[in-house]
């Protein structure tokens, strides 16, 4: 079991047609977004232009959950969907996108074989919360959008501030806990690559 956290000031913001986008991890690696030759790619965007055009993924397949604000997104031939917080919605990147609203999201992008679910929640101050781990998983990503979090593996203790994201490769406990230091916001992830 690998434990890593990425701390906010490690990520790369770059602009996009309707906002900007900044990358928090992405695997393998050695991969990149440009030559779409990753696993998966998980990212926060901010979706600042009242009526936008997603960017074309041919090969990717999406998942994405608005953290803050509230959009509409229309997927041309597709589905239609509105979505507050914590929503998710799933759709295909060739697919022709179109975004109304403005908010920050958070993206799970998988290409191959990969396959992923992203939860969103929150928890008060002193809360406690238990979370299971299938020892199947390949990776379990936590995420805290808003707060500060003492996440507990093990009897081992990391601290997790906002912005912050962790990542346990091949998972070895079966339960962790999340104290909330603060009023907190995260974004749980479990992913397969194959």
């Amino acid at each position: 079991m690998k434990i890593s956290i990425l701390k906010s000031d490690s990520f790369e913001t770059t602009n996009w047609f309707g906002g900007t986008t900044t990358e928090i991890y992405i695997h393998p690696k050695e991969t990149s977004y440009q030559e779409r030759n990753f696993d998966f790619r998980l990212s926060i965007a901010k979706v600042i232009d009242q009526e936008t055009t997603f960017t074309p993924l041919p090969g990717i397949r999406r998942k994405l959950m608005v953290l803050k604000g509230e959009i509409t997104l229309r997927h041309e031939n597709y589905h239609r969907k509105k979505l507050g917080e914590f929503d998710v919605d799933t759709f295909e990147g060739n697919w022709k996108t179109y975004c109304s609203g403005n908010c920050v999201d958070f993206n799970l992008m998988m290409s191959g074989d990969t396959n992923g679910n992203l939860e969103g929640f929150s928890i008060l101050k002193n809360e406690v919360v238990h979370r299971d781990i299938s020892t199947r998983l390949e990776f379990v990503a936590v995420f805290t959008f808003i707060g500060k979090t003492n996440i507990d593996i093990a009897g081992e203790l990391h601290p997790l501030n906002a912005g912050e994201l962790m990542v346990i490769e091949r998972p070895k406990t079966k339960n962790i806990r999340i104290t909330a230091l603060k009023n907190s916001s995260l974004v749980w992830l479990n992913i397969n690559t194959k």
